[in-house]
């Protein structure tokens, strides 16, 4: 009787061991589901989060890199990075000047504030999580500058031209 009862407890061993190798769909969607959860959670809870949904504000028109080029060329548009100093440093495009998001109300004292309202301003430089020329470009129109632009989908070195 007691053999019996410990070969019934080692076959439900046994059992429970192979149940805990095999890897079922719901777990793998329980996972995903927590992780999401918490990601969501803490970015919420985060003063610096992402925001998953662009805040409304004012439009910018998005021009070509060519119509861009052109502006820079013919009306001596200003070419302005708005992504942070160390990405201006590693890449840029010559003649740019760099108006990061974070010091913009700065950096406009010191070097814009003389700028004539009416000459164009073309912003670039974007990243994955954040659209740094689209925050600059909606600083510069609150400043009344009336032509605004945003390059979208170029590489700054693809852009070539501009005065400070």
């Amino acid at each position: 009787m007691l053999e019996a009862a410990g070969r019934r407890i080692a076959a439900v061993v046994h059992s429970k061991a192979q149940s805990l190798e095999r890897v079922r769909a719901v777990d793998f969607l329980l996972i995903l589901l927590l992780s999401l959860g918490l990601s969501l959670a803490f970015n919420t809870q985060n003063p610096r989060g992402i925001p998953l949904v662009e805040p409304p504000g004012a439009e910018v028109e998005s021009i070509s890199r060519d119509r861009a080029l052109a502006l820079v060329a013919d009306e001596d548009a200003l070419l302005v990075d708005a992504r942070p100093r160390e990405f201006f440093e590693r890449e840029t495009a010559p003649g740019a000047v760099n108006v990061p998001a974070q010091l913009f109300d700065l950096v406009y004292m010191m070097q814009m504030a003389s700028e004539d309202p009416e000459r164009p301003i073309v912003v670039f430089g974007r990243s994955v999580s954040r659209r740094y020329d689209l925050m600059v470009a909606r600083r510069f129109l609150g400043r009344d500058h009336e032509r605004v632009y945003i390059v979208t989908d170029v590489r700054p070195r693809d852009l070539h031209g501009g005065t400070q």
